[in-house]
């Protein structure tokens, strides 16, 4: 099937292709192989499911079939442009099939969906593990299908409340196997260790395994014989090799949480990090909860490729989740720790040219950790030789709104390292001022505009910092705004390639006349000295 999804089969020029790939005849095949893929995905039998035998018989025929549709997904480079989707999801949405058991994937009204929804409704309601991850990584890819004008059957589904609810577990289970290997027990089902050879990572025995594990670390890096671990030991530890195992179930998931922060107003996401009812109520805010740890991961890996393209999914997922006022909520009123026992939620971060896990304090607010990614992902951008200009422009505005967030709720984030933060942010502005090469492309001015609206935030509109930090800072700002200083060259790279969102800031008049001009007289009220004037005021 590889490429024949990108036969341009509506140009004048499509005759010879069609002829020579088969296409001329795809209307009878695909009326051939809808009802049998409905066959295969529907749930069994009554009399099949009593049987051992014949239920794990049509578990590995509905995971066939996931996976003949997942290569039919990616047939070509571009989805939307995939002709032979075109063919399939027309055929299975214009069907009815019956309801699962149960009935639980219904539309709102009450009346039976289309037959593409209900066709993983078997997937979603009685598959396992890996089957459900097999079902959440396909939706992931057909929710984005963009091609036709009909209503994209597969991304109403997953947006329902029933289908939010089964498909959660398998993204939580997708990141905790990447920042917890050695919790995942060999032959756990899933779909990524299947791909890996079944091994699962740590081939410890659950949660007291990660723990020997995780101990194992510590007390070798306090000694500083981390060097001198035995592999088993490395590879059952959160790494560069556990994200890229499990890499592809990892941005499957974050597209299916991205798609529940955007879409009715964040509503899906929001009732999934409600707590559930009894018997068994989960954290609130667990999955936002999970959500941030696997960014502090993937921060931790360099930002190349499709780590690069995961870790921005994450953050768009995040600014989403500020946008919304049914999550927003969640960043400032649900706590860091899980409950009082955990003591703290499990963030990463690089040290030595190793990934280490700490441990956030509890007794704060999830944007805490909000903040804290922010700036770590801020930190590796201005230590990068080659650092992601995309990356570090959205890591900055997302930086921007989360302390403007915190400024109109009132809260306080004791924990955070505001030392660490501002430093950073000025290594990064340096950067970027003092490589030219790095401002020749749009997203060098956007990041430009973007340092100079945080630093304007961070200097003149937030809460007023430590007085340690607020020393320092006025220390390093002469320097800064100084007449063509660091300032003025971020304002005029601003200026010359995104005039538009350098206005849009409303930056304070020091940050707008430290732009290097030959009628600026550098002596006549310096930038500088209005700026610490302000500072101090502040």
């Amino acid at each position: 099937l590889l490429g024949l999804g990108g036969v341009p089969l509506h140009s004048f020029a499509s005759d010879a292709p069609e002829l020579l790939t088969g296409l001329d005849e795809a209307e009878g095949c695909f009326d051939e192989l809808a009802p049998m893929l409905r066959e295969l995905l529907a749930p069994p039998s009554a009399a099949a499911a009593a049987s051992p035998s014949a239920a794990l018989t049509a578990i590995a025929l509905r995971r066939s079939a996931l996976r003949l549709l997942m290569a039919f997904a990616l047939a070509s480079d571009g989805l939307s442009a995939n002709i032979l989707l075109e063919f399939l999801l027309l055929r299975l949405a214009s069907s009815w099939s019956p309801p699962a058991p149960g009935g639980g994937l219904k539309k709102k009204n009450g009346k039976q969906a289309g037959g593409a929804t209900f066709a993983f409704a078997a997937s979603l309601e009685l598959g396992e593990a890996a089957e459900l991850e097999d079902a959440a990584r396909l939706l992931a890819l057909l929710s984005q299908y963009r091609r036709h004008e009909a209503k994209n059957e597969c991304l109403a589904l997953l947006c329902t409340p029933a289908a939010a609810r089964l498909l959660a577990p398998a993204i939580t289970r997708a990141f905790r196997r990447a920042m917890f290997p050695a919790e995942t027990a060999h032959g756990g089902g899933a779909a990524e260790e299947e791909e890996a050879g079944g091994e699962g990572g740590g081939g410890g025995s659950g949660f007291w395994a990660s723990t020997l594990y995780r101990s194992l670390d510590w007390t070798a890096r306090l000694a500083g014989l981390e060097d001198y671990l035995p592999d088993s030991v490395a590879e059952a530890l959160a790494g560069p090799a556990a994200v890229a195992r499990h890499l592809t179930a990892i941005a499957s998931g974050l597209l299916l949480v991205h798609e529940w922060c955007t879409s009715f107003g964040g509503a899906p996401f929001a009732e999934l990090c409600e707590a559930k009812p009894p018997p068994a109520p989960a954290p609130r805010a667990a999955l936002l909860r999970e959500l941030l740890g696997m960014l502090f991961l993937l921060s931790c890996q360099p930002a190349q490729g499709l780590h690069e393209a995961t870790l921005l999914l994450g953050l768009l997922s995040l600014e989403a989740v500020l946008e919304a006022e049914a999550t927003r909520t969640l960043l400032a009123t649900a706590d860091v720790s899980p409950s009082a026992a955990a003591g703290g939620m499990p963030i990463w971060r690089v040290y030595g040219g190793r990934t280490c896990e700490e441990t956030l304090p509890g007794g704060q607010p999830l944007l805490a950790a909000a903040v804290e990614l922010g700036s770590e992902i801020v930190g590796a951008c201005a230590a990068a030789a080659a650092p992601s200009l995309p990356l570090a422009a959205r890591a900055v505005g997302l930086l921007h709104r989360l302390l403007a967030h915190r400024a109109s709720s009132g809260v306080g984030l004791p924990a955070v390292e505001w030392g660490s933060l501002v430093v950073r942010v000025f290594d990064l502005a340096r950067c970027l001022a003092t490589h030219p090469h790095l401002v020749s492309s749009p997203s060098g001015a956007e990041l430009a505009a973007r340092l100079l609206g945080l630093l304007h935030h961070l200097l003149l509109c937030s809460e007023p910092l430590p007085p340690a930090v607020s020393d320092a800072v006025a220390a390093e700002l002469p320097p800064f705004c100084a007449a063509g200083g660091v300032c003025g060259r971020l304002v005029a790279i601003a200026r010359a390639g995104a005039p538009a969102l350098l206005s849009s800031l409303q930056l304070a008049e020091p940050f707008c006349v430290a732009a290097p001009a030959a009628r600026v007289d550098p002596d006549d009220a310096p930038a500088a000295d209005l700026l610490v004037a302000k500072w101090r005021r502040a």
